[in-house]
């Protein structure tokens, strides 16, 4: 059965606003500050959504020009504390600048210290790349370790009597009925329990 594609409504006002923004000749920072700031505070109200706003913006036709852009969604509800914060739209001198720094906060936890200035919290909140790293190592931090003595055991064994079966030329290995597949798979795995030793050791 074919999946219906849910409908997303559209708010008329950021429809306007949006037209209204990208048609005018005015001060288009200023311009950009309180759309997003109207945005925001419309979100906050819950009279429109992330999602709405996209919809929204598509519907009134997206211009690369206007700063305000559909990945500022889900960080917008942030505008209003911030503007209020700083005093106000005439504290904001970049709009696209505005709109990076809430994106960073957002991903960051959506944290606004109070009293901080915007270059305050520019220096102090990480890059979205210093914050997707750590995420990363956050999640791999995550992964549990475990810890199998057993087969410590048996590959220190099994390369102690390798050795001692070889004397030490491994080149005169010969092999009865173990197939290929299984060497492969037994190479793969101790290859990542040595990729895994290496990384314990760095640490």
């Amino acid at each position: 059965m074919a999946k219906v594609k849910e409908e997303v409504s559209v708010v008329s006002s950021i429809v306007s606003g949006y037209q209204n923004l990208k048609t005018s000749t005015g001060d288009l920072n200023k311009l950009g500050v309180i759309f997003a700031l109207d945005c925001g505070n419309l979100i906050n109200a819950g009279k429109a959504t992330g999602r709405e706003f996209r919809a929204s913006i598509k519907q009134a036709g997206i211009v690369k020009a206007v700063s305000v852009k559909e990945t500022h969604a889900e960080y917008l509800h942030l505008v209003p504390a911030l503007i209020a914060q700083i005093g106000g739209v005439d504290g904001v001198e970049d709009v696209s600048k505005l709109l990076s720094l809430v994106t960073r906060i957002g991903r960051n936890g959506g944290e606004i210290p109070a009293g901080s200035t915007i270059a305050e919290l520019d220096e102090s909140t990480p890059t979205i790349k210093e914050i997707s790293d750590k995420k990363k190592e956050d999640a791999q931090d995550e992964i549990p370790t475990v810890e199998i003595p057993e087969i410590d055991a048996l590959i220190v064994g099994f390369v102690a009597a390798l050795k001692k079966a070889t004397k030490g030329k491994m080149e005169t290995i010969t092999f009865g009925d173990i197939s290929t597949k299984s060497l492969e798979e037994m190479k793969v795995i101790l290859g990542q329990m040595s990729k895994n030793r290496k990384a314990t050791e760095k640490k």
